[in-house]
Formats: structure tokens, C-alpha cells, sequence
């Protein structure tokens, strides 16, 4: 590894400083690519057998890793360890779960007049948020396909590579098979896009880093295609269609203020009926006065530090652009919170074309928005630029008219879909390209059609 200046992780929590991290350098990802395309050779020959006897070790291993891997992403990220457990490490155990079960049905049905051969080298690129979990539905999916995977860790939440080496070792993966980059430099970022030797990039994160990804991609379009998989802008909706009750106000909640709005599954818009307007303002105020920050990750609280700052985003600007739009705030009026602990806020009797009501703010600022009926929120929910997912909490079946026009890929009802091992397929600016996280699929392997006939 080169001698490039490292990478300083702080603790979210105090600031302090908890680890430092060499970075890897453009020549050395270079090396890493061609590596990986010589391990390639010999990997992409391996049976379903040997690869799913890899993967029961994987599984058994990474159960034994429980605490370390709860431990380490908990803390790189600002999250309680209860939400890391409930939404990174057992939804990371259940996709390793399914893909045992795709490999033994794929076996069953070998003779299907389909043949699925790997693609070759695949660039995973992560987000911070729950990293964990997306390396397991992003980076093993696509080697338990035969394919060498270089995996670029964020430099906000890079403690991966440290719990997962030893784990792919001890489970029987090949030197090589894995590799993880380390690097906040541009340049070195850019060739894990670039490089002929890539065949495949798959990449979670800001629409900002998707569409560079997309643009650096397009300028090479007349030498080189790519397979490419983006996941990108969120901007949930939640729909709370019955008054407020002790129970509905806490799961609710949780969807927006675990994670400080900066997590990819977190709601960013809360819909309620006018009718119950009064209760859900007096219900969300009197929880938020309640709340505390978070000291550690042991700490249950919602209230959690930032991890990221967002270039060209001001919290207190935004603030003053909700006032404008002539919004009522709902927030705590706790006020010895730490600079790294905004104030969750929520708005609402804003202006229905205001501008936060459509941009992904990354940030614990919230829209609280009432409709006269449910069937109403589609209209106001689809003028956001992304489509990912949408949480409906309802203790009658929610309607069609509200399931069915939703601009968005995945709708969960009565729970978080955090919690859930979902492959969203979003639509609109929350996602680009072919999405699928299946071993045996159109993104990790070439399908070739055979006809006997």
C-alpha cells in the first residue's frame, strides 16, 4: 500500500479520533485490477458445489463475527447497535441465507436451456450507511456468480475490510477473489470506472457520485460498455392513515429519525389525514422533546449524530428556506446538543412547491404534510425527483388507488423497510441501470438462451 496520506476516522459520537486508515493509490489499484483478472481465470471455473460449500463457511462464520461486525459498523456510522443488528447484521445473514437457497434451486433446475456465465472483474462501490449489508447484497452475490470483485470502501465508514478479510480467509475464499480499496483520491476512485479490465460496476451513493459514475462511463461509450448498476437518491414517503397511538407514533417515527435522515431507507415525508392533524403535531413534538442525543452506540436513542457533511447544504440555510415558505416548526427545545447533533426538525403548512419537498437533503429535516384523503398522497408524494421506497402504517389494508399510483419501488406496510431483505427495484433518479441482486441474474452473469428445437 503507498504511502498516501491516510484516511482519519473520527468517532461520530465525541469527535475524537478512533482509527486512521492507509490509502491505497491510483498504481495500486492498478495492480489490484490485474490481480484480480488472473484470479479470475481460475475462480470462474469453480463448481456450484465448491462455491456453495464457501458460502455455508461464510454464513458460519460470519454468525461467530456477530459481535465485531455489530461493533464496528455501529460506531463507523452513528448508529445504536440495536438498529445495526435488527437492520445491517441479521438482514445481511438473511440475503446470505437466500442465496444458499438460489444456488440449491439454480442446481435443481440446471437444465433449464439457460447457461450463466460470469462477467469477469466487478467494480462494488459503497455508500457509508449500513455498508455491511450492500457488501453482502452487492459484492458476494457477485461472487458466489464466479466473478473477482474490487470493492471500494467509503471513506466516512471504511472499517469493512477489517472484520470481512479474516472472514472470506477462514471461510475458504481464494487470495484474491475479495480485494478492498481504501482511497478518498479522485483519480484512484475513477479508474475502478475506467479500467478495460473492469467488466461490471455496481455503486451506491449520492446522485452526485452515481451520475459522475454515469458521465465517466459515457465518455468511453464508443470503446468499452459496461454493465452498470447505480442506486442513488431517496426522498421516502411515510403514510400514517389512522390517529396517533403510542405504538404507530414510535414505528413511525423511527422511519425518519434513526440515522438522521441520511440513511438511504429513512422517510423523509410524513403524510397524515387532516383530520388527525392536531394529534400527530402534538404527538411528534412531545416525542422529539423527549429525546436526548445519543453518547454511544449502546444509546437507544433516536437522536443520533451526522456522520457526512453534504457540500452546499447549510442546515440553518434550509431552516430559513422552510420559515420562508412560511412552515410551522415542530423540534425539541433540548439545547445542549453538540455540533455534530442537529436538531431533528419537522415542517409542516408549507408551501406545496417548495423546493424541500423535493430535494434529498441528507439531513434530519423533515415534511410533515396533510391530505383530506389517503388516496390524495400519491399526487403530492410523486413530485419528488426519486422514487425508492414508501412506508404505509395503517391497521386497515391501505387502498389500491394508494398502493397502485406510488412513483416508487417498494412499499412496505406496518413496518420499516429497512428491516426488510428487499431488492428494490427504484424508479426515477433513485436508481440506474439493470437491478438485480440475484447470483443468477442479467447484472452478475452473461445469460445465454439455448434452443434444442
Amino acid at each position: 500500500m503507498s504511502s498516501l496520506q491516510e484516511i482519519i476516522k473520527l468517532n461520530p459520537f465525541t469527535n475524537d479520533v478512533l482509527y486512521k486508515m492507509p490509502q491505497h493509490s491510483l498504481m495500486d489499484i492498478i495492480k489490484m485490477i490485474q490481480t484480480s483478472n488472473k484470479v479470475y481465470l481460475d475462480w470462474k471455473t469453480t463448481t456450484l458445489d465448491q462455491r456453495l460449500t464457501i458460502l455455508k463457511n461464510i454464513i458460519a462464520n460470519y454468525k461467530l463475527k456477530k459481535n465485531d461486525i455489530i461493533d464496528s459498523e455501529s460506531m463507523d456510522q452513528g448508529l445504536s447497535e440495536d438498529l445495526t443488528m435488527r437492520a445491517n447484521f441479521e438482514v445481511g445473514l438473511r440475503i446470505l441465507e437466500a442465496y444458499q437457497n438460489e444456488i440449491l434451486q439454480h442446481q435443481k433446475n440446471i437444465h433449464n436451456h439457460k447457461q450463466y456465465q460470469p462477467n469477469g472483474v466487478v467494480s462494488v462501490i459503497l455508500s457509508w450507511n449500513l455498508s455491511n449489508r450492500l457488501f453482502i447484497e452487492k459484492a458476494l452475490s457477485a461472487v458466489l456468480a464466479g466473478n473477482t470483485v474490487l470493492v471500494k470502501v467509503s471513506s466516512a465508514s471504511p472499517s469493512l475490510p477489517n472484520h470481512w478479510n479474516d472472514l472470506l480467509k477462514k471461510s475458504g475464499v481464494p487470495d484474491g477473489v475479495v480485494q478492498f480499496v481504501v482511497t478518498s483520491d479522485a483519480e484512484a476512485k475513477k479508474i475502478l470506472v475506467t479500467h478495460p479490465g473492469i467488466k461490471a460496476v455496481t455503486a451506491t451513493g449520492t446522485l452526485q457520485t452515481c451520475v459522475q459514475i454515469l458521465k465517466t462511463q459515457n465518455t468511453l461509450a464508443d470503446k468499452q460498455f459496461k454493465k452498470i448498476q447505480l442506486a442513488s437518491g431517496t426522498k421516502n414517503s411515510c403514510l400514517a392513515l389512522d390517529e396517533p397511538d403510542a405504538v404507530t407514533v414510535n414505528q413511525v417515527l423511527e422511519t425518519f429519525l434513526s440515522g438522521q435522515g441520511q440513511l438511504a431507507w429513512n422517510s423523509s415525508r410524513l403524510f397524515i389525514l387532516e383530520k388527525h392533524q392536531a394529534g400527530w403535531v402534538e404527538a411528534i413534538n412531545e416525542t422529539l422533546n423527549k429525546l436526548r442525543p445519543a453518547e454511544s452506540p449502546k444509546d437507544k436513542s433516536w437522536w443520533g449524530p451526522m456522520v457526512k457533511s453534504y457540500e452546499g447544504l447549510s442546515y440553518n440555510e434550509l431552516k430559513k428556506t422552510a420559515e420562508q415558505d412560511q412552515a410551522k416548526l415542530i423540534f425539541s427545545n433540548y439545547s445542549d446538543a453538540k455540533n455534530n447533533y442537529m436538531k431533528p426538525i419537522f415542517t409542516y403548512d408549507m408551501s406545496n412547491c417548495s423546493e424541500l419537498q423535493q430535494d434529498e437533503l441528507h439531513m434530519p429535516l423533515y415534511v410533515l404534510s396533510a391530505v383530506k384523503y389517503g388516496f390524495d398522497v400519491p399526487k403530492y408524494s410523486n413530485v419528488s425527483y426519486y422514487g425508492h421506497s414508501a412506508q404505509i402504517f395503517s391497521k386497515a389494508e391501505p387502498s389500491i388507488k394508494i398502493v397502485s399510483q406510488l412513483d416508487v419501488g417498494a412499499i412496505s406496510v406496518n413496518q420499516w423497510s429497512i428491516f426488510k431483505d428487499l431488492s428494490v427495484h427504484a424508479v426515477k433518479q433513485s436508481a440506474f441501470g439493470m437491478q438485480d441482486r440475484q447470483i443468477f441474474g442479467e447484472f452478475n452473469s452473461n445469460v445465454k438462451v439455448i434452443s434444442l428445437l
